[in-house]
């Protein structure tokens, strides 16, 4: 899984949300009321980022559908307490913007009293209480994300609501929600590891605009690491056994960027004494051979040290996870 959809919201709102997505997905696409809806990032940088990897995502009629079905079957049984709609008090309503979903899931949804017609600006919305609009925003999501896609969202109400959507509907969904929230947290533990205070919203942006097949490729590596992980975390049924898995993982990344950083360091070293580059700096100071050939000999030994060096330097970064997050940093070996 390389991509992700983002929910309940309408824009990657923060800069968290976009360096996480810049740093894993190949693109995250979001929940938007209409096709003609444009995604924003909030900020110059944030725009410019959202740009890169942002996708608007119109549910299709089929989407609809299947997420009206699942729906009705939670509406239309007794309904728990915490999917109450009190419209008098202001803290728990929750707007949804009407056309991500049917028609008929509305009609159904006022005459069962549990939402009611908000206009706001050029959109028509709904309102309802806070759980009933994350938990349609959950269905809606999981409907829209597939096989293919993670779910990604920065409400942590938005995990409990699908879980919670699952249990009264007792159809067998997933927990793709629990993958996510370990992600994030190994993710933030990987970049302790590069003695990092932060990485800059910029700096990812400037990655992201220059990634080549092979930078791709090492973040999808970086990305199966975490998945494997993340399997070994999410079967794990108590906390002690977790936070061990997370630790070992935790571990086993630091020393990955110990060792890649030792093959970067080798692999210079092997160049800079290296025959040919040995040869260069000798004509260059005119030991070898007349002035009018050392040039020659020198840009054409130097060439072939440097394409060997990258070569070898390419080979065994493709071996390390962590050699993606070391893009984030202006670090040389040379």
């Amino acid at each position: 899984m390389y991509a992700a959809l983002y929910y309940p919201h309408t824009s990657l709102r923060d800069d968290a949300l976009l360096k996480t997505s810049l740093l894993l997905w190949d693109h995250v696409e979001v929940l938007v009321p209409s096709k003609e809806f444009r995604l924003s990032g909030g900020s110059a940088d944030g725009d410019e980022a959202t740009e890169l990897i942002g996708v608007a995502r119109h549910p299709s009629d089929e989407e609809k559908q299947a997420a009206h079905d699942r729906i009705m079957a939670i509406a239309t049984n007794a309904l728990p307490e915490w999917l109450a709609f009190d419209l008098s008090n202001p803290s728990l309503r929750y707007e949804v913007y009407s056309n991500k979903f049917l028609e008929k899931t509305w009609d159904a949804l006022r005459e069962s009293k549990l939402a009611t017609r908000f206009q706001a600006g050029n959109f028509e919305d709904h309102v309802m209480s806070q759980w009933l609009g994350l938990t349609m925003m959950s269905i809606l999501a999981e409907e829209c994300a597939g096989e293919q896609k993670r779910l990604l969202t920065d409400e942590q109400d938005s995990y409990s609501a699908l879980s919670r959507s699952m249990m009264l509907a007792m159809d067998g969904g997933s927990y793709l929600q629990r993958d996510d929230v370990n992600r994030d947290r190994l993710l933030t533990l990987n970049v302790r590891s590069l003695n990092s205070d932060g990485i800059s919203l910029r700096r990812l942006i400037d990655l992201r605009k220059n990634e080549d097949a092979f930078l791709r490729e090492l973040r999808h590596k970086y990305l199966a690491a975490l998945d494997e992980c993340i399997g070994q975390v999410s079967s794990a049924t108590k906390a002690e056994d977790r936070a061990e898995i997370e630790r070992v993982f935790e571990q086993r990344m630091r020393d990955d960027l110990t060792e890649l950083r030792k093959a970067l360091r080798s692999e210079a070293a092997g160049v800079l004494f290296s025959k040919e580059v040995l040869v260069t700096i000798l004509a260059g100071a005119g030991a070898l051979v007349e002035p009018w050939t050392s040039s020659v000999v020198g840009v054409g030994a130097l060439g072939r040290g440097w394409r060997d060096y990258r070569n070898k330097r390419a080979e065994a970064m493709r071996k390390h996870p962590m050699s993606w997050l070391l893009q984030t940093k202006r670090i040389h070996f040379v």
